[in-house]
């Protein structure tokens, strides 16, 4: 009974740690999509720019000098946004890359102690049926010995020899 006890309680234990497992992937999903959030808003304020810039633009072309600065300036700062976008987008992926190896070596972890103990307990149970095995061979033996010593009985009554 305590050898039952002990089982479903590393069970449970392991079952547990997959849960907690699972929920610290949740919250950090949950992280991560909030800065998507962020980044798409950032777009839309650099679309919302852009738009601005298109009707700047048909508005400055008559001087040619103030929409050349324009456009320098429209150009600057859109590398400057798609450099920080990139860069934060390259750190998203780092930090979701390093949760997912958190969550295969932990579940790795779990499966190899649980592969463990099931050998272990499939040992157990090997060795006992091992000897009940052994058990019914002897008997299997002496039944057999019996049952050919009684032939040989009937077979020597038969020919009249006992």
């Amino acid at each position: 009974m305590d050898t039952f006890m002990d089982k479903l309680a590393q069970k449970l234990t392991a079952q547990e740690m997959i849960k907690a497992n699972s929920a610290a992937d949740a919250e950090e999903l949950n992280r991560l999509k909030a800065e998507v959030e962020g980044y798409k808003e950032c777009l839309d304020k650099v679309q919302k720019l852009a738009d601005e810039g298109v009707n700047r633009l048909e508005n400055i072309q008559t001087n040619d000098e103030s929409r050349k600065e324009f456009e320098a300036h429209v150009a600057e700062t859109i590398a400057a946004l798609k450099e920080d976008l990139n860069k934060e987008l390259e750190a998203i992926n780092d930090g979701t890359h390093k949760e997912c190896v958190k969550v295969y070596r932990n579940v790795q972890a779990v499966l190899s102690e649980e592969n463990k103990k099931q050998t272990e307990s499939l040992t157990d149970e090997m060795d006992g049926i091992n000897g009940k095995v052994s058990a019914a061979v002897v008997l299997s033996v002496v039944a057999m010995l019996c049952a050919a010593g009684g032939l040989a009985f009937q077979v020597l009554v038969y020919f009249h020899i006992l």
